[in-house]
């Protein structure tokens, strides 16, 4: 697999996560405030917790360390660069864009 298909994998795989959580979070707002299950909230707000803990472990494609921190005083969604070795979010680790 060349680079550039490995980022682009990388970097959907990123965007794929972060879809999850809105969908578990949109599903347990609908289950509670719309149908009234509890339950399935639950189990959604359950999915949501184990999908962002598998979106903080995304690895840079470049360096292979975690994109963002678990640390309480870096903690950020919104980071757009590596914080180990500075790659910007959607760029390939040669340098080109790999949003599409």
């Amino acid at each position: 697999m060349s680079d550039r298909a490995r980022c682009i994998r990388a970097w959907g795989d990123r965007r794929a996560r972060v879809l999850m959580i809105a969908v578990l979070l949109a599903a347990a707002c609908a289950s509670l405030f719309i149908w009234q299950r509890p339950w399935i909230a639950g189990l959604c707000l359950l999915g949501a917790a184990i999908g962002t803990y598998g979106y903080f472990e995304f690895r840079c494609p470049r360096c292979r360390e975690r994109f963002m921190s678990f640390s309480r005083d870096a903690v950020r969604f919104d980071r757009t660069s590596c914080q180990s070795c500075g790659l910007p979010k959607n760029a390939s680790p040669l340098g080109a864009d790999c949003s599409r």
